[in-house]
């Protein structure tokens, strides 16, 4: 099984660049998506509802899923680099030019 395997990076290591880069993004590809998938089971596995603590005046829902937060996060963060982003296109600059 080893030897298989040596076999197998040998054989990536003398191939052509193109085929190397290939190689790094299909993996790197592949870490990412393990890492995503691995986070998420612990986020589902480990965080329970009873941790979620409402701001004062506030009720908690206490049945409301990972995805729904998620999806809320996500549109709250875009709504603030959209403002970010509509502020420095606005910001006009005054060049007075004097005699």
């Amino acid at each position: 099984m080893s030897a298989r395997i040596d076999q197998w990076l040998m054989r990536i290591r003398t191939a052509e660049y193109r085929i190397k880069k290939r190689w790094v993004f299909g993996m790197s590809a592949l870490s990412a998506f393990l890492v995503v998938t691995l986070w998420l089971a612990y986020m589902q596995a480990f965080l329970k509802p009873d941790a979620i603590v409402p701001a004062s005046g506030q009720t908690a829902d206490l049945n409301q899923g990972f995805w729904p937060i998620m999806k809320n996060g996500l549109r709250i963060v875009s709504q603030q680099i959209k403002n970010k982003i509509e502020d420095l296109i606005s910001t006009e600059e005054t060049i007075t030019i004097e005699k």
